[in-house]
C-alpha cells in the first residue's frame, strides 16, 4: 500500500503570515495599523511594536529610495538622446549622416562604441563610407541597426538606405 505522499504539499498560509508580506505599490494609509492591531499573550515589552513599525518604516524607506532612483534614472535617458539634427523624409543615411547625427548628440566615436558594443574601427569604416573594410551585409546590418536605435533613428530606415549604398559603391569599385 502506497502512503499519500505529502512532500508537495504546501502548508496553508496563517493570516500572520498574508500580514508580512506587503505589495510594492499599496501602502496602508496608516501603517503603524498593522503592526500594533495585534499584540500577542503576555506581550506588556513596548519593544514589540515599536520593532514592527522600524520593519515597516524602513521597507517604505527601501521603497522610497529605489523610486527616487529609477525617477532619476528615466530622467537621464530622457536627456540623452537629444534631438539636434533634422534629417528630411527622403535622406540617404550614408557615413557623413550618421556622423553628424552623433556629433549632435555630442558622443564620441569611443562612447558610442561602449554603449553599443560595436568595435571601434566598424563605427570608423561606417562614418567614413569605407564599403570594402566593412563586414559582409548580414552583419552590417545589425551594426547599422544597433547604431541607428542608439542614435534615436528610425533603424529600419537606416539600414536599408545605408545597405543601397553598400551595395553599389562596391560594385562600381571592383570588389
Amino acid at each position: 500500500p502506497e502512503a499519500p505522499s505529502t512532500a508537495l504539499a504546501r502548508p496553508a498560509a496563517t493570516g500572520a503570515s498574508k500580514a508580512a508580506v506587503r505589495p510594492l505599490t499599496s501602502r496602508p494609509i496608516d501603517s503603524r495599523s498593522t503592526a500594533n492591531s495585534r499584540p500577542g499573550p503576555g506581550s506588556r515589552s513596548p519593544a514589540g511594536p515599536k520593532l514592527g513599525d522600524a520593519q515597516v518604516l524602513a521597507q517604505d524607506s527601501a521603497i522610497a529610495t529605489a523610486e527616487s532612483a529609477l525617477a532619476q534614472v528615466a530622467a537621464r535617458v530622457r536627456e540623452a538622446r537629444p534631438r539636434g539634427v533634422d534629417i528630411p523624409a527622403d535622406a540617404e543615411f550614408n557615413g557623413e549622416l550618421l556622423r553628424r547625427v552623433r556629433e549632435a548628440r555630442s558622443l564620441s566615436i569611443q562612447q558610442l562604441a561602449d554603449r553599443t558594443r560595436i568595435s571601434v574601427r566598424h563605427l570608423e569604416n561606417v562614418e567614413a563610407d569605407r564599403y570594402t573594410a566593412l563586414p559582409p551585409p548580414v552583419y552590417l546590418r545589425g551594426i547599422l541597426m544597433n547604431l541607428a536605435r542608439e542614435l534615436g533613428l528610425d533603424p529600419l530606415r537606416v539600414s536599408k538606405s545605408y545597405l543601397a549604398l553598400f551595395s553599389e559603391k562596391p560594385a562600381k569599385s571592383g570588389r
